[in-house]
């Protein structure tokens, strides 16, 4: 990963000078490389041996979709499929009526929002995004209540029987600032700060900016970009500012539910 094409360059030279050395080669047909450019711009060529590396749109790496306008839509959209699916893997479970609803809760919780959160930490949500994942959540709800959707039960109704409320977006954004906090204080790379810090090449086009994982960071905590880097140094203190920020989210969200 890197904020510029030099850099990207240099780094995937690097490594294939690396890999010689120990007798690896490179295979430059099976590498590809993605480029976060601004719209109806060209793309730079990226070489291995004068052989020119693939450009990806869409890319998935170690579980998580990776697309070239940035976007974590698709990301989010195959995880709450994913985690629907293992839902209705897991039907006899829910309908089984000598298994209490705590009980299925519990289950819930450690069986499904796993798969559904899995890479979470580098989200970047859009209102749609949060949109989808609360009526995830309450399909969920529904699922285990047995609530079809002919029945016309409100959120509110399905939550109240369940004694439950709505706490997996507050979940998500602590275990965001939980990440970023511990990856600033990694000091053996910079990655986290090429991320939050790092600016890509080119002019983006006119309009209001996409929502960044950065803007999720300061909606959910409060503070400012140099105000998390500079919090996030201590680790305790940085602890109780989340379980601070997720009370104080879960109170409003108590609120508005109401």
């Amino acid at each position: 990963m890197s904020d510029n094409i030099t850099s990207m360059r240099r780094i995937l030279h690097q490594v294939d000078e690396s890999g010689k050395k120990a007798g690896l080669k490179l295979n430059a047909k099976k590498t590809k490389v993605m480029q976060l450019k601004p719209e109806n711009s060209s793309l730079y060529d990226v070489k291995i041996d004068l052989t020119v590396l693939e450009n990806e749109e869409v890319f998935k790496y170690l579980g998580s979709v990776k697309t070239i306008d940035r976007s974590c839509s698709k990301d989010i959209k195959m995880r709450v499929g994913m985690a629907k699916k293992k839902m209705i893997e897991l039907n006899n479970v829910w309908k089984d009526h000598n298994i209490p609803i705590e009980l299925k809760l519990k289950l819930l919780k450690c069986l499904i929002w796993p798969v559904m959160m899995y890479g979470c930490e580098a989200w970047s949500q859009k209102k749609d995004d949060d949109k989808r994942i609360e009526a995830a959540k309450m399909w969920f709800n529904r699922r285990i209540l047995r609530v079809k959707w002919t029945d016309k039960r409100t959120n509110e109704s399905v939550l109240k029987e369940i004694k439950t409320e709505r706490t997996l977006l507050n979940l998500i954004n602590a275990r965001k600032l939980k990440y970023v906090g511990h990856a600033l204080r990694n000091h053996r790379t910079s990655l986290m700060k090429t991320v939050c810090e790092g600016r890509l090449d080119g002019r983006r086009r006119k309009g209001r900016p996409p929502i960044s994982l950065v803007t999720n960071l300061k909606t959910a905590c409060g503070l400012s970009l140099h105000q998390i880097v500079q919090k996030s140094q201590d680790r305790a203190g940085w602890q109780q500012k989340v379980r601070s920020s997720i009370v104080t989210a879960n109170t409003a969200s108590g609120d508005a539910d109401r």
